[in-house]
């Protein structure tokens, strides 16, 4: 077994900073393609019309049948008639949920990411120290997933 100096114990760490670096570009562009695909499917259901969530009539068709048999001319009766008519109204109406135009922020995000993984390979194949510290953290990171599971 050879000395080991410190020199090539810093390329080491350097060696695999780069590589993680690279792996990072690939993750980015995997994650980038889901955040993507995810933020177009989000903007195009943002404008299909849907009923509202809160439209299960049935239970409540049937809670008016039970009281309005009981009793037909009763004032519950009339009161759950004209309320299950209201809701009935209220589901009949169609709207578009813009909340989920918030997903085509998703795209963007994306390319932040890709840009960012791509910047950082790019400065630790420039930089000797940034390098040393990505891979350091890389190996940190991978003995913490290693003692934790």
């Amino acid at each position: 077994m050879g000395n080991i100096s410190g020199k090539d114990f810093g390329n080491f760490q350097a060696d695999v900073g780069k590589v993680d670096s690279q792996i990072g570009v690939v993750m980015s562009y995997v994650g980038a393609t889901i955040f993507i695909i995810l933020g177009i499917i989000m903007v195009i259901y943002a404008f299909i019309p849907t009923t509202p969530l809160d439209c299960d009539t049935v239970a409540e068709t049937n809670a008016v049948f039970l009281e309005c048999t009981n009793s037909p001319n009763s004032t519950n009766c009339k009161k759950a008639e004209s309320s299950l008519k209201a809701k009935q109204v209220h589901c009949n109406v169609k709207k578009r949920n813009y909340w989920f135009l918030l997903g085509g922020l998703f795209i963007p995000f994306a390319v932040f990411i890709v840009w960012y993984a791509k910047w950082w390979n790019n400065f630790t194949h420039t930089n000797k120290t940034a390098a040393q510290i990505g891979g350091t953290m890389a190996e940190a990171n991978m003995l913490t997933q290693i003692f934790n599971h």
